[in-house]
């Protein structure tokens, strides 16, 4: 009988080095402003101005007239409720003065009760014909101001879809808006991850960084959690974590050999992955 030859078993040993930084958790999703609204009006009509950055798809300001619609009619209306406004209170500023002598004559015994009277039902008339009229002014002026579009944040123009002399409908869509200087990357966390970010659903915000590549080159953001979404995903059974570029404007650059195609904005929808620091062992 022949001898059989046995196979050796080796073994690589390593030594166990203690791991002393944070539990590094990963995961991956896409960039989105902070906030990302449709522009519209609440009234319709033709749009007489567009704000410049609608047409350049540039910047605004918090408090920019956005959109401005044809609103001749509304201030005809509105100064027409003005003028009646003023018309009834010179009135009652007559009257008023004539109910004082009035009631100075009455007081001497020279006026009668009657025409003390009249002027003052007069005066009553008159106060309420002043209240109906200022609202009606002041739903004029409302009238007035649903004509236009005001920025409510400090923003940038995703998209225009509407020009100047468009008709358009109350509520329809005519830009679409985002914050330029608040982006974050939405990603899924399981449960076992979520226990090891520090501070998750509490007041604490964990550190996290986020790289992304474009064009060959390696742009990283730091950034932090900023929210946590309350509810389990029914299907995956994962949280879905927010997490906030700290230095939008100013990404460090991982491989800076590459070939330079300058300093990379925070781009919408780029993939991005992500690292939150977790929490620290000590002797791990």
């Amino acid at each position: 009988i022949a001898p059989v030859d046995r196979p050796v078993a080796l073994g690589v040993a390593s030594e166990v080095a203690p791991f002393d930084h944070p539990f590094p958790l990963r995961s991956d999703g896409f960039s989105s402003p902070y906030r990302q609204i449709s522009v519209s009006a609440q009234g319709g009509g033709r749009i007489s101005a567009l704000h410049p950055a609608i047409l350049n798809l540039g910047s605004f300001a918090k408090g920019d007239v956005l959109v401005q619609l044809d609103d001749s009619s509304e201030q005809a209306l509105f100064s027409q409720t003005q003028a009646n406004v003023e018309a009834t209170q010179a009135r009652l500023d007559l009257v008023l003065a004539q109910l004082q002598r009035t009631e100075e004559l009455r007081a001497r015994g020279i006026a009668s009760q009657q025409a003390l009277d009249q002027l003052l039902s007069q005066e009553a008339e008159l106060i309420a014909s002043l209240n109906s009229l200022r609202a009606a002014q002041q739903s004029a002026a409302i009238a007035v101001q649903n004509k236009r579009v005001i920025a409510p944040f400090d923003g940038a123009v995703l998209q225009k879809q509407q020009e100047v002399g468009s008709v358009v409908s109350s509520g329809q869509s005519i830009a679409e808006i985002y914050t330029n200087d608040l982006m974050e990357v939405v990603i899924p966390v399981r449960e076992a991850e979520a226990a090891l970010i520090p501070g998750l659903f509490g007041e604490g915000t964990a550190t996290a960084r986020v790289t992304v590549e474009f064009a060959g080159q390696l742009y990283q953001w730091r950034a932090h959690v900023t929210r946590v979404d309350p509810a389990l995903d029914p299907r995956t059974r994962t949280l879905t974590v927010s997490v906030g570029l700290d230095n939008i404007d100013a990404p460090a650059l991982l491989n800076p050999d590459a070939l330079a195609t300058g300093n990379l904005p925070a781009l919408i929808n780029a993939f991005a992955k992500v690292e939150i620091d977790g929490i620290s062992q000590d002797n791990t």
